[in-house]
């Protein structure tokens, strides 16, 4: 038998890795998360999470609540911050808007309500009014029907030729904001799909070099640390040119970096007066083309999604996750952390941005568990068959 210690700033557990323990087990013996034909689960659809976390699964929205925001800055930047508003939100603020607007002009109208053809006096004040309205919705939507209503005086002619300027920035305007929300690539992140959890596993291939030796010397192994995985895939027929891939750890930790439930074990079950808890985000580093001889310190390696990908990140000495235990991985506060995965790129069909996030919590990450394989090749067709099915399972 192996002995593997997980040590971090003098906590220590120790893990006998042998042929009957559950995180050396056979491929073929290991667990697998939800069965061959698992659901899959889109992650626009998912109930909003009461759990504390930054990343939403609806829609990757990130939750954030903004206080003492300086509010001047964001009305001044009125336009951005519109088209910030969900569809009704705009079309309801583009009504009231519409209307007040000819309310006010229906008065500047009703000055001069004899200027006005088809407007007579011995109509009541209300119906004046009312017509007045209508002919300030002819002029500002250039309709111009020209009977019963008509401009006949000077006064009006000049409110006429302002109001249609108005209204033609108005139309620009809301055209404008029409077409910028209708080709943001908003929708095209739902297509994005990420994993519904995370596992750890002694089955994944992972980077490893010896002491001492420079990191592009390292081999890929199986079995030296434990090693995290997620997947994720682009389900569009669209690629993603020149993609981008992040991986952040976040979690609340002390000065010397222990998380809250290390400060607790180690001081018998109190928080030391003092003490400095506070949230801290890691870069995680990860495998995922398993590139040999490539000089690690150089970047990250890039996704090419024609296909999904696995993630993997190596649990070795120095990464923020050294000393994690199975029983952590629950909804306890005092364990609590948050691994962000941020995936973008330019879509090929629209030539814009695309960026998706996702995010998993203790609770969703499975100990000693595999992922399917989800991609076969079909020899009669000559063609790779992707089942999104078992991107989960």
């Amino acid at each position: 038998p192996r002995s593997t210690c997980f040590k971090r700033e003098g906590v220590m557990q120790s893990m006998e890795f042998s042929p009957g323990n559950s995180m050396n087990r056979n491929i073929n013996e290991r667990t697998h998360l939800f069965g061959s034909e698992s659901r899959l689960h889109f992650p626009h659809r998912n109930r909003r999470s009461k759990s504390l976390r930054l990343i939403s699964r609806d829609e990757h929205k990130v939750r954030l609540k903004r206080i003492a925001s300086p509010r001047y800055a964001k009305w001044r930047s009125w336009y951005h911050t519109s088209l910030e508003f969900s569809w009704w939100k705009l079309f309801l603020l583009f009504l009231i808007i519409f209307i007040l607007l000819h309310i006010v002009f229906g008065f500047i109208f009703l000055f001069d309500w004899k200027g006005l053809q088809g407007v007579n006096e011995q109509d009541p004040l209300l119906e004046k009014l009312y017509k007045c309205f209508c002919f300030s919705v002819q002029t500002f939507s250039t309709v111009g029907f020209g009977f019963p209503l008509a401009p006949l005086s000077d006064y009006a002619q000049l409110i006429v030729v302002i109001e249609s300027f108005v209204g033609l920035i108005f139309s620009a305007i809301l055209t404008a904001m029409m077409v910028t929300k209708i080709s943001r690539p908003t929708h095209l992140v739902r297509r994005i799909l990420f994993s519904e959890v995370a596992v750890i596993n002694q089955v994944s291939r992972h980077w490893y070099n010896e002491h001492g030796r420079a990191q592009e010397l390292g081999v890929l192994k199986v079995g030296r640390y434990p090693v995290l995985t997620m997947r994720v895939a682009n389900t569009r027929k669209a690629m993603l040119v020149d993609p981008a891939l992040r991986v952040y750890l976040l979690r609340k930790e002390s000065e010397k970096g222990l998380t809250m439930s290390q400060v607790l074990r180690k001081h018998n079950g109190t928080v030391p007066a003092g003490s400095r808890m506070k949230y801290v985000t890691h870069e995680l580093d990860f495998e995922l083309n398993n590139q040999m001889g490539r000089p690690k310190t150089l970047g990250f390696p890039i996704p090419h999604l024609a296909l999904p990908w696995t993630i993997t990140h190596t649990i070795r000495p120095g990464s923020p996750l050294w000393g994690l235990r199975e029983d952590q991985l629950n909804d306890d506060p005092n364990n609590l952390f948050e691994i962000i995965v941020v995936l973008d790129g330019v879509d090929e069909s629209v030539s814009m941005n695309v960026e998706g996030r996702w995010s998993y919590l203790p609770s969703e990450i499975v100990w000693d568990a595999e992922f399917e394989e989800m991609i076969e090749g079909n020899h009669s067709t000559g063609t790779f068959e992707v089942n999104y099915a078992k991107l989960s399972s």
